[in-house]
């Protein structure tokens, strides 16, 4: 949480910071929620980050959060379809989804190098040659 707290007001770039916003929001309580808001989302703030503020402060309670939401949409109301979402949803979602675990092969396939043939003219002649990125093997 202490991480995810210095992230939130550095500016080593909006995606960080965004995805500390969330995690803060997530993981933090009530307080820090409302904290969140209050400090992150204003007009000058960006896009991605105004986002990232509705997401995080999705767990406070009902009447708290939806004031937050009016105030969210009088100064960007290019929100309201996410908070329309986050508004509907019974449980909180975080965009969290678990990977599918693969199995691995106990000895791997064998890859066989194909190589691709191409068909040009040099000096008035056809040649065929290889389609390799390094080197142009003339036949």
């Amino acid at each position: 949480m202490t991480k995810a707290k210095e992230v939130c007001g550095s500016t080593i770039s909006e995606p960080v910071t965004a995805q500390a916003i969330v995690c803060f929001g997530k993981h933090g309580d009530n307080d820090e929620r409302e904290s969140l808001f209050t400090r992150y989302f204003n007009a000058q703030k960006s896009y991605i980050i105004q986002r990232a503020v509705l997401i995080g402060i999705q767990e406070l309670p009902e009447p708290q959060r939806e004031s937050f939401y009016r105030r969210a949409l009088k100064i960007n109301p290019e929100h309201r379809e996410l908070v329309n979402y986050l508004s509907g949803r019974q449980s909180p979602n975080y965009g969290i989804r678990r990977r599918m675990e693969r199995p691995c092969l106990e000895v791997p396939k064998k890859v066989e190098a194909r190589i691709l043939r191409g068909v040009g003219l040099v000096k008035g002649k056809p040649t065929r040659f290889r389609l390799t990125y390094g080197d142009y093997d003339y036949e």
